[in-house]
């Protein structure tokens, strides 16, 4: 069965993406120019004067063209096309990728597409349905993360002898060093001339730990006298960014097996949490506002400890004369 298929059937989480093949548009243009990072945008001309503008962001790709010379592409146009592409959060793309994917030709000239080597230099994937690529990204302690990666290294090991140590993290050591991100990045550009590794692991660690700015916690504090702890301001819970990708054939069907292992793994690492939403000002539940997502055990432990510990608090202000100081906390 193919990757896709298997995909489709078997995920449903966004993790998982073998983009799809888009239909070319068949679009000639007289200039196009453009590149960039989250977003990536693009703005071009037709023959006829038209703006064209193109637009990759978060995995999602959209083309416009405006209905008249003059005219602005996105305010008075035509939507093209608006399709997901890419993994969750990435936003790189080339000219050529663009050209190549959605079938737009530069005064007759179909661009090439990029060399590898130029590929992996600035980050792009590739998006043109021969690829199956794997994201996660979430909040972690930094005791899960370690525990993560030893539990990982055993239970899912590289297939591959000379990379053994396939995953890569940024992170300070029992000494509170700093590993210098250059350093990992060096160690994968070496291996990765060679075949790159199956899995990309980071977790962003600090050497003194950092204090997030929650300004709700300050105006609760005016506003209602309640103290209230949330992990990040507080300095006895800390957490950081971990990103875990992969990118792999299509039909490899190997490399999609342990992938799901992976998944699987981080499944049971930070599990789906209900969070329930209060009104602080008033101690009533607003069950409207209650939400589902992958948690963090370590912080969800923090929380339990005390009654004055939230996952999040904050003002909403969008009733002016009746603001709603809203506190969420995992269901226990």
């Amino acid at each position: 069965m193919p990757a896709a298929s298997v995909q489709m059937a078997e995920f449903p989480n966004n993790r998982f993406l073998t983009p799809p093949k888009l239909s070319p548009l068949g679009l000639d243009v007289a200039s196009i120019d453009g590149g960039g990072w989250a977003p990536a945008q693009f703005e071009g001309e037709t023959h006829d004067g038209r703006q064209v503008y193109c637009r990759y962001r978060g995995g999602w790709l959209s083309i416009w063209i405006a209905n008249a010379p003059g005219l602005d592409a996105l305010s008075e146009g035509t939507c093209l096309l608006e399709e997901r592409i890419g993994p969750p959060y990435h936003g790189g793309l080339s000219l050529e990728q663009l050209c190549r994917y959605a079938g737009i030709t530069i005064n007759g000239t179909m661009l090439e597409l990029n060399s590898e080597d130029e590929m992996q230099k600035e980050g792009w994937k590739d998006l043109s349905g021969n690829s199956t690529h794997y994201k996660f990204v979430q909040y972690s302690t930094r005791e899960t993360a370690r525990r993560l990666f030893d539990e990982l290294s055993i239970r899912v090991p590289s297939s591959n002898e000379d990379y053994r140590n396939w995953y890569f993290i940024v992170e300070d050591d029992a000494e509170g060093k700093r590993i210098k991100a250059k350093s990992i990045a060096s160690v994968r550009e070496t291996a990765a001339r060679r075949n790159p590794p199956p899995f990309g692991l980071r977790y962003f660690g600090f050497r003194k730990c950092p204090t997030f700015s929650n300004i709700s916690i300050d105006r609760f504090k005016k506003d209602l006298g309640l103290h209230l702890r949330t992990p990040g301001t507080d300095e006895t819970c800390r957490y950081a960014d971990l990103f875990i990708d992969a990118t792999f054939p299509a039909d490899a069907r190997d490399q999609l097996d342990r992938a799901v292992k992976v998944d699987e793994m981080l499944n049971e690492f930070f599990p789906v949490t209900q969070f329930i939403c209060f009104d602080l000002k008033h101690g009533l539940r607003l069950p409207e506002k209650d939400f589902a997502a992958p948690f963090d055990r370590e912080i969800r432990k923090w929380i339990s400890a005390g009654e004055d510990r939230w996952w999040h608090v904050f003002c909403d202000g969008s009733d002016r004369n009746n603001p709603q100081y809203l506190g969420y906390r995992p269901q226990e």
